[in-house]
């Protein structure tokens, strides 16, 4: 009984923790499938409008299991440069861990941003 009391605490941390980190890489890859699925729908001509690439970006943040949309910031900018175009997509995600664990931050901030060249 000594050596459960002394072991499960470390278990259970341990537990708790693989389990928040796996959530924050999930969120993390999410936010980056999201950005590229968004600026992919408007170079490819799926999404004639920012907010119907906003529309596609959140779609695809919505296939992430426990990710709350209401967290997410999702801008749209057209960009020129040396006379070729482009479409960028920015995900902004703010995680929220399961625990306060002690002496860590309980959020992260994910920023992820796609880019693509518009081809005439």
């Amino acid at each position: 009984m000594v050596e459960l009391a002394l072991v499960l605490p470390v278990l259970v941390f341990g537990i708790v923790g693989g389990i928040d980190f796996g959530r924050v890489y999930a969120a993390y890859f999410g936010a980056m499938n999201a950005a590229r699925a968004g600026v992919e729908a408007g170079v490819m001509g799926a999404a004639q409008t920012d907010a119907a690439i906003i529309a596609q970006a959140q779609d695809e943040l919505q296939r992430v299991p426990a990710l709350d949309l209401a967290n997410a910031t999702i801008t749209v900018t057209h960009t020129t440069s040396g006379g070729v175009s482009y479409t960028n997509v920015r995900v902004q995600y703010t995680f929220h861990t399961l625990v306060a664990w002690p002496y860590l931050p309980t959020t992260a901030q994910i920023d992820r941003t796609a880019s693509y060249r518009i081809y005439p």
